[in-house]
């Protein structure tokens, strides 16, 4: 029987349990929980990030059964299973900030109804932190934070210099109308919340200046 080769898959369960060939490197994954605390990979793309985001979930999650005879089933804790939060942005296309914001606002509700939980605050910066307090406090271990193609909504957006200088000012939102621009059309608006006017102030010069527009009157 010819081995299956893993072309394009990124799921580990699959890979192990359907009879892929598995190239070991579980060794990397002790070595970075050991090491490290907070990491940030960037490799080209068809790298194997997405499988290592995969797999490092697997492992904290508690899934021996996936590495048996691998590197890891000898070299790590499996007497404690850690809550993994997980987030994917690798599908569709993000333009513009609300569609981000509302990205990571399905995937915490989803996350958070698999473990029967609901949600109750408001704002996406305050559900993910009442998601992890929450994740925390059930377990009594400390959470996993895996964030895959997390480069996807700047890429969407290197051909448009508006979307993506909103997308990375923090309460700064883009508006589209959905029109074809012409000269003269208004086809959407920016609006920057803050809680202090000096912030707000600042914030109005930073994106003004990167946008291109003089910043001076402000």
């Amino acid at each position: 029987m010819k081995p299956k080769l893993p072309i394009g898959l990124q799921n580990l369960r699959e890979m192990r349990t359907q009879g892929y060939v598995y190239i070991d490197k579980t060794a990397h994954v002790a070595r970075l929980a050991e090491q490290g605390k907070y990491y940030f990979l960037a490799r080209p793309r068809r790298f194997g990030k997405s499988l290592l985001v995969d797999t490092l979930a697997e492992a904290f999650a508690g899934s021996r059964e996936l590495f048996e005879g691998l590197y890891l089933e000898q070299h790590w804790d499996w007497s404690r299973k850690y809550p993994v939060l997980r987030f994917d942005f690798g599908s569709g296309v993000l333009r513009f900030r609300e569609e981000l914001d509302e990205r990571i606002g399905v995937q915490l509700a989803e996350q958070a109804r698999q473990r029967g939980l609901v949600l109750e605050r408001e704002g996406i910066a305050s559900r993910f932190e009442e998601r992890v307090l929450r994740l925390a406090e059930a377990t009594g271990q400390p959470v996993v934070l895996l964030i895959d193609e997390y480069d996807k909504p700047i890429l969407d957006n290197l051909s448009e210099p508006e979307p993506a200088a909103v997308l990375a000012m923090p309460g700064a939102h883009y508006h589209a109308y959905g029109k074809a621009p012409r000269p003269g059309r208004k086809v959407g608006h920016l609006t920057l919340r803050a809680d202090d006017a000096a912030v707000l102030a600042h914030g109005l010069k930073r994106l003004l200046l990167r946008v291109g527009l003089e910043a001076d009157a402000i």
